[in-house]
């Protein structure tokens, strides 16, 4: 992971390749940037089972440079987002 200077960091994790969720994280990952913010994707595929998902979470989460994270994942009945969100906000 790359941090330039002192700025807050937002990890941007997107689950899967819907054209418009990349997009949404896309722009709000250039907003990030344009107002002086370190911004760092971290891809993963759909099949990400929620365990691991929320794993990943956790660990991201543990870093002290990171200063927020912004999920997006599309849950399709596959798992709890009340459990990823608790993840994120652990």
């Amino acid at each position: 992971m790359v941090i330039v200077g002192n700025a807050s960091v937002v990890l941007f994790c997107l689950i899967g390749y819907l054209a418009v969720r990349r997009r949404y994280v896309r722009m709000k990952h250039r907003a990030c940037v344009e107002v002086g913010m370190n911004a760092i994707d971290v891809n993963l595929p759909e099949s990400v089972d929620q365990e691991t998902l929320i794993n990943k979470v956790k660990e991201l989460n543990q870093d002290p440079t990171v200063h927020g994270i912004l999920v997006s994942w599309l849950c399709d009945g596959k798992g709890s987002t009340t459990s990823l969100n608790t993840s994120v906000g652990a």
